[in-house]
């Protein structure tokens, strides 16, 4: 399994940082659930973890990197949904797990985890490019509904250092 140490070490790390952002995204609104937030950021990565880890005992099945993003890209969200309904986990959070990705699931009815996961998982891909971040927060539906705005940018990326070095702290990383 050391092939795929750095592979499990990038998805906690991506797993403890969107799970951070839920919740700091999750706080500024009264009628949402900043642990369930946090929670959804740190499942919402279980079945990229599933298959990497089936992917370590076929190495010669995943060699191909291409092929191997290809397959997590197309199964991990129903992976995820097949595992979250086995532990038992509440039907809004699998909702929101399971549809984050799908811009047909959020940006409906009320404001929901599948939005705060949404637009906690683009700040995390695109933190590290803040002009890019800020044009896909103007073009995002889930951004708009909660009001993380590249005003609101900088405050939230603040609160989250907090919350993941307390996050890593709490889970001893």
């Amino acid at each position: 399994y050391k092939s795929v140490e750095k592979p499990l070490n990038r998805l906690w790390r991506r797993s403890v940082e969107v799970a951070s952002l839920c919740r700091v995204v999750a706080r500024r609104h009264r009628e949402l659930s900043s642990d369930a937030a946090l929670l959804a950021g740190l499942l919402h990565g279980v079945g990229r973890l599933y298959i990497l880890t089936r992917a370590a005992r076929h190495p010669r099945l995943f060699a191909d990197q291409a092929t191997f993003q290809s397959i997590v890209r197309d199964w991990h969200a129903d992976v995820t949904k097949a595992l979250l309904e086995t532990w038992k986990i509440s039907d809004e959070l699998i909702e929101a797990i399971h549809g984050f990705e799908d811009p047909e699931r959020v940006g409906r009815g009320p404001l929901a985890l599948g939005d705060v996961l949404a637009v906690s998982d683009l700040v995390a891909s695109f933190r590290e490019k803040p002009d890019l971040l800020e044009i896909k927060l103007e073009e995002s539906v889930p951004a708009r509904r909660l009001g993380v705005t590249r005003e609101s940018i900088q405050q939230v990326l603040t609160d989250c250092n907090a919350e993941m070095n307390a996050l890593r702290k709490a889970l001893g990383h």
